[in-house]
C-alpha cells in the first residue's frame, strides 16, 4: 500500500547535531519490555550531553517500552460514517483524510444494505469505499454489523442478531472474498456488550461468541491472511450494558482458544464522564488503567498476545448535554494525548470517532463528536475544530517511528507529566506534556533543533547547559531529533 505522509517542514540540519546524543544511545527494545529493564535502556543517552537526569520519575502504564511491526501512524485513523460514491473524489472527507494523514478508516459495511435480500448483494458501499481509501493511502478496516430483517423470524429490527449465524457468516464471507488482498482486517458487531442498543433485546455473550466464531472461520475460508477482531466492546459500566472486561471475560468462558478464533480484540475506552484521558478517582480509571486492565485480562484468559485495538475513542464539545463534553481546546489536546498513550502501550491501532459533527444540538452529545463542526458560511459546510490540526500533527510527526519509550522515570517526572520519546523511524521524536497546569522538563542533549506545538507551529530551541528546556503545559509539545 502507497502511503501518502504528508510532511511538516523539515527540521533539517538544525535537528542533525542535537540528535547524535540519542542516536549513540539507541537501543533494540523488546516488544514489550517490563518497565525495570526498559528503563536501564535509556541510561546512555545523556552520554555526550551535561545534564543527568535525577531519576526516580514515576512510571506510566504498564511497559515502559514497546515496539511494533508496522508504523504507529498506521494505525492512526478515524471511525468514519462516509458514504461515497465511486468517483466522488469531491468529498471534503475524502480530501481531508490524505491532508491529516489518516492510516486507517473504520466503516460499517452494514448486512442489509450488503445483501438487502438473501443472496442477492450490493457492492455499491464497499466498492466506493475501496476507492477512496486507495486514493488517500490508507487502509480500511471492515465494520461488519447488525441483523438483517429477512435472517429473523420474529422482527425487522437489525439491531437484533440473526437466528441463524451461519446467515451472518455468508455475508461476511462474501465480503472477504471479493476483498480478499484489499480489506485486510475486519471486526465482527460493534458494542455488543450494549445489548438495549445494539443486540437486542439484551446482550449474550455466549449467542455473540458462537456469531464470532462461525463468521471468523468462514472468512478465513476465503481469505487465509484476513485479520478478524472481537467487535468493539463498550468499556463503561453505565448500568445498561454488561462492562467490557466483564463481558469479554463471558466470551471467553464459551471460546476458550479465543487466541485461536481472533486476531485482536477492539474496546471502546469512552470516558463517562467526558475527563481527561488521565484523569482518575475512585469512580473512573484513566486510560491506561483501562488499557492494563484489559492486557492483564487476557494474559489471564491465555491470549497474552492478541493486541488490542482502540477502534472507536472520542470527546464530545456539546456544552449542555447530559455528560458534559469537552471545550474544543481540550478535545484538541485529549485527542493528541490519548493517541500517545496508546500507542505508547503497544496498541496498533488508534481510532478516532469521528470526522465531523453530524448537528449543531450542544443537548445532544451524539452530535459534535467531530473533528470538523458544521458551519453554513464555509464553502464545504465545516469548520476545522483545533482537534483537526492536533490529529494532524500527530500523524505527521509520528511518520514511520514504531518504538515507543517512557521516559517517566529516567527524567525524574512527577505524576502529571508525561514524556516519550518514539523512534524507529527517520530521527528520533520526543513528546511531553502536563495532565494539568504547566511546568519545565529538562531534556539532556545540545546544539538546537526544532519544537513542535499541538497544532502544527514550530520554533527553534537551543540547549544550554546541555540541556533543553521544555515548557510544557496540558498541549503535547514535540521535538524533533
Amino acid at each position: 500500500m502507497n502511503r501518502n505522509q504528508p510532511s511538516l517542514p523539515s527540521p533539517g540540519a538544525a535537528a542533525a547535531h542535537a540528535a547524535r546524543c540519542w542516536q549513540r544511545a539507541r537501543c533494540t527494545v523488546a516488544a514489550m519490555v517490563p518497565r525495570a529493564a526498559g528503563l536501564a535502556l535509556l541510561s546512555g543517552i545523556a552520554a555526550c550531553g551535561h545534564y543527568e537526569p535525577p531519576g526516580g520519575g514515576v512510571p506510566k502504564g504498564c511497559h515502559a517500552s514497546v515496539e511494533l511491526d508496522s508504523p504507529f501512524s498506521w494505525g492512526l485513523g478515524l471511525s468514519s460514517h462516509l458514504d461515497p460514491e465511486a468517483g466522488d473524489s469531491g468529498n471534503p472527507e475524502l480530501r481531508a483524510w490524505e491532508d491529516l494523514g489518516v492510516g486507517l478508516v473504520r466503516r460499517d459495511l452494514t448486512w442489509s444494505r450488503v445483501e438487502p435480500e438473501r443472496g442477492d448483494f450490493d457492492f455499491s458501499l464497499p466498492d466506493g469505499l475501496m476507492e477512496a481509501v486507495d486514493e488517500a493511502g490508507a487502509d480500511l478496516l471492515g465494520l461488519l454489523l447488525y441483523g438483517n430483517p429477512w435472517a429473523s423470524n420474529d422482527t425487522d429490527d437489525e439491531m437484533c442478531p440473526p437466528d441463524d449465524p451461519t446467515d451472518f457468516g455468508a455475508y461476511a464471507a462474501e465480503l472477504a472474498a471479493r476483498y480478499a488482498g484489499r480489506i485486510g482486517r475486519y471486526e465482527i458487531w460493534n458494542e455488543e456488550n450494549v445489548g438495549i442498543r445494539f443486540w437486542k433485546p439484551m446482550e449474550d455473550a455466549q449467542a455473540y461468541a458462537e456469531l464470532l466464531q462461525v463468521t471468523a472461520s468462514m472468512i478465513r475460508e476465503v481469505d487465509p491472511e484476513a485479520q478478524v477482531s472481537l467487535g468493539g466492546l463498550f468499556h463503561p459500566d453505565l448500568l445498561v450494558n454488561t462492562p467490557g472486561p466483564e463481558f469479554l471475560l463471558q466470551v471467553a468462558e464459551s471460546l476458550p482458544d479465543l487466541a485461536g478464533v481472533v486476531d485482536a480484540v477492539a474496546f471502546h475506552p469512552y470516558r463517562y464522564p467526558f475527563t481527561a484521558p488521565e484523569y482518575q478517582d475512585d469512580s473512573q480509571a484513566s486510560l491506561l488503567s483501562d488499557i492494563c486492565e484489559m492486557q492483564d485480562l487476557l494474559t489471564d484468559i491465555g491470549a497474552p498476545d492478541l493486541p488490542l485495538w482502540i477502534t472507536e475513542l472520542g470527546w464530545h464539545t456539546a456544552a449542555d448535554a447530559l455528560f458534559e463534553g469537552a471545550t474544543e481546546e481540550q478535545q484538541a489536546a485529549w485527542l493528541a494525548r490519548s493517541a500517545l498513550l496508546s500507542f505508547a502501550q503497544g496498541l496498533p491501532v488508534y481510532l478516532w470517532y469521528t470526522y465531523a459533527d453530524s448537528g449543531t444540538d450542544t443537548t445532544d452529545q451524539e452530535q459534535m463528536f467531530g473533528l470538523y463542526a458544521l458551519d453554513d458560511t464555509s464553502p464545504d459546510g465545516l469548520r476545522a475544530k483545533p482537534a483537526a490540526a492536533a490529529f494532524e500533527t500527530l500523524a505527521k510527526l509520528l511518520g514511520a517511528h514504531r518504538v515507543a519509550e517512557d521516559l517517566s522515570q529516567w527524567l525524574g517526572l512527577d505524576a502529571d507529566t508525561y514524556a516519550y520519546r518514539f523512534s524507529g523511524g527517520e530521527g528520533e521524536l520526543v513528546v511531553a506534556w502536563r495532565s494539568e497546569g504547566e511546568g519545565e522538563l529538562l531534556l539532556p542533549g545540545d546544539g538546537s533543533t526544532v519544537l513542535y506545538s499541538q497544532d502544527g507551529s514550530s520554533q527553534e530551541l537551543r540547549a544550554e547547559g546541555g540541556a533543553f528546556t521544555l515548557q510544557v503545559g496540558e498541549e503535547p509539545v514535540y521535538l524533533v531529533l
